[in-house]
């Protein structure tokens, strides 16, 4: 009795896996043979990988998988290929006829690294926290996001749905609802896109920490005040912010009165006052108003978001003018020095 073995044909499916899991290389065959199939296999060398090697002895049974854990040291997707070839078992338990070849392709994607800025925005204001990757994947990156609650805003969210692409921009608007700054923070986590283009591969989570200020609330008094004296309008706030309070102002021209002036520059600091000598050049009582506008700072000294302006009215007294004449009365009657205005 001569038996022929058939010519072994196998087969086992190209893949895309995560940094530091494992390959499942499934080798399957359609022959019968005598005895068994065994197979073997060889790996192409990629130096930007760890983990890969060759098969060793006579390899494995048809039907099993190879499995080995691939570390991807780069910032890049990389391909290693497998070259599996089948084996008939001969009745020593050795290979005997080999049958053609196959080249399976593993990418393994790389670790996926984001960055993103932490910000201080404005009252009412949209996030612009732009997420971006240095890596390269196979079907490009994604990212979700979830957020910590903060009773005192309004607007924040989690993602839905598989998040966004790489390269865009968390979007939301954020309402304080409180006096002092708010801080919200975002835990975003990067994702590799397999080919069905739902999310795969989760990289390594950020935190990005977004202040949101208050709106800014003033007071100051109305004053009436002599004429050529300073005013003393004192600006006070109850708000706290993250780097401090500024206020500017302009004050509405009056032709009559002489001294007042806008603010100039970034202003003056929250609990300061506006001094200013302020002339009354006519006979009459003048006012002079002060529309004033509160300020958050920001990390780098300048006035940033701008709060609830308030109107101060400073009415300023002329230098008052008196008529009374001179007299000559008789004994025991009464002066009669009428004093006018």
């Amino acid at each position: 009795d001569i038996w022929v073995e058939p010519t072994i044909v196998i087969a086992a499916l190209n893949d895309t896996i995560c940094d530091n899991t494992p390959t499942n290389i499934l080798v399957k065959r359609a022959n019968t043979t005598t005895i068994c199939i065994l197979f073997t296999w060889t790996v192409t060398d990629n130096p930007n990988v760890e983990g890969e090697s060759n098969s060793t002895g006579d390899g494995q049974l048809n039907g099993t998988a190879i499995i080995q854990t691939l570390d991807n040291t780069s910032t890049d997707a990389q391909l290693v290929q497998y070259t599996i070839t089948p084996w008939t078992n001969k009745r020593d338990g050795h290979n005997s006829c080999s049958g053609p070849p196959i080249t399976v392709d593993i990418w393994v994607e790389p670790t996926v690294v984001i960055a993103a800025l932490n910000d201080t925005i404005c009252d009412n204001t949209p996030t612009n926290i732009l997420v971006n990757s240095a890596n390269t994947t196979t079907n490009g990156i994604r990212y979700t996001w979830t957020v910590t609650d903060n009773p005192n805003l309004e607007g924040e969210s989690n993602s839905t749905g598989d998040g966004q692409l790489n390269g865009t921009a968390i979007i939301q608007t954020l309402d304080n609802t409180s006096a002092v700054a708010q801080l919200v923070q975002y835990t975003i986590t990067p994702w590799t896109i397999n080919n069905n283009g739902n999310n795969e591969c989760s990289g390594t989570p950020i935190t990005v920490d977004i202040w949101v200020e208050p709106t800014v609330v003033i007071t100051a008094l109305s004053d009436t005040i002599c004429d050529n004296t300073p005013t003393n309008i004192l600006v006070n706030s109850a708000n706290t912010t993250t780097n401090g309070i500024r206020y500017t102002w302009t004050v509405t021209d009056n032709p009559n009165v002489e001294g007042e002036s806008n603010s100039t520059g970034d202003g003056q600091l929250n609990g300061t006052a506006i001094i200013q000598t302020l002339d009354n050049t006519s006979t009459d009582a003048q006012l002079v108003q002060y529309t004033i506008t509160p300020w958050s700072i920001n990390n780098n000294g300048d006035n940033e978001c701008s709060g609830t302006p308030i109107t101060v009215d400073i009415w300023v007294e002329p230098t008052v003018v008196i008529t009374a004449l001179s007299d000559t009365i008789c004994d025991n009657t009464p002066t009669n020095i009428l004093v006018n205005s």
